[in-house]
């Protein structure tokens, strides 16, 4: 099975998490989402919605379009 390779919007969301000692339960409560479905997120399995990439935005100012393509 290949893995994932992280996109932008993965490597952006782990940096902040980092920057500001938050884990993934944090974040997910930050943005109003399952914590386990941000686990797929920050895998490289599955990409946010764009409601959910919006609230990244807001959050730590990661593009939505980050999510979608390898462009800052």
């Amino acid at each position: 099975m290949k893995k994932a390779t992280p996109n932008k919007g993965v490597k952006r969301l782990r940096q902040y998490m980092k920057k500001n000692d938050k884990n993934q339960n944090e974040i997910s409560y930050m943005v109003d989402t399952n914590p386990q479905h941000l686990c797929r997120i920050l895998a490289g399995r599955y990409r946010p919605s764009l409601e959910l990439a919006v609230k990244f935005q807001e959050l730590c100012s990661i593009p939505p379009k980050a999510w979608i393509t390898d462009v800052d």
